[in-house]
């Protein structure tokens, strides 16, 4: 049985064929329906994935695991509940509003704040007075630039590359700049 107590979200970048899952070293482990890990489809790039925080690591659900009727919303309301707990008292940002912020909440759930509701993302639009464009070229680093500034697609994708092209990133997922537009994200381009 699964303590929805320790289930947290995790954006997972696309890999073709999907039955796969990428390690910390960047091997690519294929596995079977019943052991690859719970997931739905989300953006351009990402999914959403679940995982369970088993102290000094996360350990993915795996389909096998959805046992009682458990059905993936509720495994993915628990997830979002138990993050914003832990991301409440260390939410906030660093950088420049007229150029690029980057999201901080403790160093495990940047990334998945692209999942969380309107009304964060309405407080960046105020801080960035505008539209924004977004980055999650890890899973610790979620980059906002607004709109307003004609070279914010560029800085990101100055940004990106340099996540990109280090040898000593961890935890890579995808090269893309999205926007928020009623309610949810669109791909604007690949970096």
């Amino acid at each position: 049985m699964i303590d929805l107590g320790k289930v947290y979200p995790r954006l997972k970048q696309i890999i073709e064929g999907d039955s796969a899952l990428e390690t910390t070293d960047g091997k690519v482990i294929e596995l079977d329906v019943e052991d690859s890990p719970v997931m739905q489809e989300y953006i351009d790039g990402l999914q959403v994935a679940y995982a369970l925080d088993e102290g000094s690591y996360f350990r993915f659900i795996a389909n096998k695991d959805m046992t009682d009727g458990l059905a993936v919303d509720e495994l993915h309301e628990a997830a979002m509940e138990n993050m914003y707990t832990v991301i409440s008292e260390q939410l906030g940002f660093q950088g420049d509003p007229e150029d690029v912020i980057m999201i901080t909440n403790g160093g495990d759930y940047e990334a998945t704040m692209l999942l969380v509701d309107d009304g964060f993302w309405d407080q960046i639009k105020e801080i960035m007075v505008g539209g924004y464009y977004v980055a999650v070229p890890a899973r610790d680093i979620l980059l906002i630039a607004p709109e307003s500034n004609p070279k914010s697609i560029e800085r990101l994708g100055e940004m990106i590359d340099n996540f990109f092209t280090n040898p000593e990133a961890n935890g890579l997922l995808v090269r893309n700049i999205y926007e928020r537009e009623n309610g949810s994200w669109t791909l604007v381009k690949t970096v």
